[in-house]
Formats: structure tokens, sequence, C-alpha cells
């Protein structure tokens, strides 16, 4: 990250250009703290357990589709599945 503090900066003041540097500092600085506690994190749950973090399953779209396809057939055999019990009237 170079900052030249020049005079043809397309009328930025130094103002500006101060706020810049300012938030240009603490996003990064935001940066470092997620991956300094993240590693952190696994280091301690390696202590603990002595095994690393079983990373999650990724499911493909197709997959999670069909998923979905299964629950809404279950759920359309469940309203049409006849109602158990007394029969109105009776």
């Amino acid at each position: 990250m170079v900052i030249i503090f020049s005079n043809n900066l397309k009328g930025e003041t130094m103002s500006r250009l101060w706020h810049r540097l300012k938030n240009n500092v603490l996003y990064y600085c935001s940066v470092v703290d997620v991956l300094v506690t993240e590693f952190l994190f696994h280091f301690i749950h390696f202590l603990k357990t002595g095994k690393f973090l079983q990373k999650r399953a990724k499911y493909s779209q197709d997959e999670i589709l069909e998923e979905i396809r299964k629950i809404a057939q279950e759920l359309q055999d469940k309203e049409k599945a006849p109602v158990e019990g007394p029969e109105p009237g009776k």
C-alpha cells in the first residue's frame, strides 16, 4: 500500500487522504484479527482433542435440489394420505 501525497490527486484534500488511510488501516487490522482468531481457535481445538477440525461437506446445487424434491414429495404424500379416525357425521 503506497500513498503519495502530491498536488495531482484530483482535488483530494489531506483530511480525505487521512480518512482513507485510517479506513485502510482499520480494515487490514480487522482482517488480521479474523485470521489470528481463526488460527487460535483451530490450535486450541487441536490441543484439546488431538484432532484437526473436519471440513464441512459441500453439496452441489443438484444434490440440494434433489433433497428439496424428496421433502416436497413426502409432504404431498402426507397430504394425500387418508385421515385416520371417525368419519364426519357418524
